[in-house]
């Protein structure tokens, strides 16, 4: 039974570690979930990975991360990475904002500190984000 299966890279499905490799500073282990969406890599590289035989699809493991994982993903996201949410959310609100005071009242706040900046996207997509988002 061949558990990694040479299927094509498919963007709508999670992909996982075959061997361990390192990114946005630390190490993921094999058969870990590898969110590179949500970490905002660039798509190029991830399919580069994928052939390369960093990464791979399962069917079983995404039956597991299906059940198991519930929420919008915010807490397993990195502070740089939260940072580029902020930065892209921000974009879209300069955007659609009709003027400066506007912008600076609906822009999405940065904070430091990653609980806190967790929580202050939930309470802008909660606020603004069918808006904008």
């Amino acid at each position: 039974m061949a558990r990694h299966s040479a299927i094509p890279f498919q963007f709508d499905r999670p992909v996982f570690v075959k061997t361990p490799i390192q990114a946005r500073g630390r190490i993921w282990e094999v058969d870990s979930i590898f969110k590179w969406k949500e970490m905002q890599l660039d798509a190029h590289r991830i399919i580069t990975m994928y052939n390369q035989g960093f990464l791979y699809h399962d069917d079983e493991l995404e039956a597991s991360v299906d059940n198991t994982r519930i929420g919008d993903g915010l807490d397993e996201l990195d502070l740089e990475s939260l940072h580029n949410l902020v930065k892209n959310i921000n974009i879209k609100v300069k955007e659609k904002a009709r003027n400066e005071k506007e912008y600076q009242q609906k822009k999405c706040k940065v904070s430091a500190i990653k609980a806190r900046q967790v929580g202050i996207i939930r309470n802008w997509r909660h606020t603004y984000g069918r808006n904008f988002e």
